[in-house]
């Protein structure tokens, strides 16, 4: 992972709040284009609105469109959901949006995901969370038209990072039909079921299949969720040799770092879902 941020896109103009939306009362015929945008990190909330965006804040992308930064983990993104969505108007869509690692070879560094199913990767029961067709099919349908193709796989959250390469292959077996893996999407999900809230699961790739992500990156990012640079030093000088596949790393960001953004501004386009 990087920090280096790119330039701002044109369709987010944001407004920077400490707080989530206020709750509306009279909104309870809100329709979908109410959207909240999730994400666990500044990074990528910079890759979606330009700006800055600290963890446990919110920007205003458009009316009736926002950005939530939940920080990292499913605890973190539960408790952003627990806070966050009884104050959001019934019909809002949540959308969990961010980077995913590969568990398959067919998905490069860049591609669009869009969850069809998610599992969570630590439960042993009742894991599966199916999510809704029809409203997955507009989401894949509205990016079509905007000239993205967004493969439709089955998404699986764990608790950690899934850094290496047996870590890797040891979770596509053990859920079968899992193609990549956040760690936040099945918390947002579970907890807009809880609120009866619409849902769906946008996320680019970072790392590939065959991708190892480095103890330096792992290390260096804070609570905040920005990179200590003197972590990420450290563990350089500890093990020199992790620095190829933090160099790789950085490359996959930049591509989905412009995915990300890409999407964003698709989401934002008058005729959104």
């Amino acid at each position: 992972m990087t920090n280096r941020d790119g330039p701002a896109p044109a369709a987010a103009a944001p407004r920077h709040s400490d707080r989530p939306p206020p709750s509306s009362d009279d909104a309870r015929g809100a329709s979908l284009s109410s959207i909240t945008l999730l994400c666990a990190l500044p990074r990528e909330a910079r890759a979606i609105t330009g700006v800055s965006t600290a963890v446990g804040a919110c920007a205003e992308l458009r009316a009736n469109a926002t950005l939530y930064v939940t920080g990292p983990g499913p605890e973190a993104a539960a408790a952003a959901g627990k806070a966050l969505f009884p104050r959001l108007p019934t019909g809002s869509l949540i959308v969990s949006m961010g980077v995913a690692g590969a568990l398959v070879q067919a998905l490069r560094a860049g591609d669009i995901v869009v969850g069809t199913r998610l599992i969570d990767g630590d439960r042993v029961q009742d894991p599966d969370l199916p999510l809704d067709g029809a409203l997955t099919g507009r989401l894949k349908a509205h990016l079509a038209n905007a000239g993205l193709r967004p493969h439709e796989i089955t998404l699986a959250s764990t608790e950690s990072v899934v850094a290496d390469l047996a870590q890797k292959r040891a979770l596509a077996a053990r859920l079968p039909g899992a193609s990549a893996v956040d760690m936040e999407s099945v918390a947002y999900a579970r907890e807009a079921a809880r609120h009866g809230l619409p849902f769906v699961a946008l996320r680019v790739i970072i790392d590939e299949a065959h991708m190892r992500i480095p103890p330096a990156a792992i290390v260096s990012l804070g609570s905040d969720g920005e990179t200590r640079l003197l972590h990420l030093l450290g563990s350089l000088l500890r093990q020199p040799g992790q620095l190829p596949d933090l160099l790789r790393l950085g490359r996959a960001w930049q591509r989905a770092r412009s995915s990300l953004t890409t999407c964003a501004e698709a989401l934002m386009q008058p005729d959104h879902l």
